[in-house]
């Protein structure tokens, strides 16, 4: 199994109601496997393809420049690049 490149996260604000952060994956890279303690959303810059694996399923998304999604806390995944060139996104957790 080859090792990917890990995504890079950026807190951009973090207190007591929020958490900020900004995900840039290289071509190819990887969060690593997390759960989400918190309900979050999404905010892409950019369309983008990833690949989503779960501990129940694998599949392909694409995501859509400016089309925010929700997504609820407890979902153990990792998300990995299919793109060619690098894109972030913004992922703001509810605390």
């Amino acid at each position: 199994m080859t090792k990917r490149e890990t995504a890079t996260l950026d807190t951009l604000v973090d207190n007591d109601r929020v958490r900020m952060t900004r995900i840039t994956w290289a071509p190819g890279a990887e969060t690593g496997w997390h759960t989400h303690p918190h309900d979050y959303v999404i905010v892409p810059y950019v369309d983008c393809r990833v690949r989503v694996e779960t501990t129940e399923k694998t599949f392909e998304a694409e995501m859509l420049r400016d089309a925010p999604y929700f997504r609820e806390k407890g979902v153990t995944h990792n998300v990995i690049s299919l793109e060619d060139a690098a894109f972030s996104l913004i992922e703001i957790e509810i605390k």
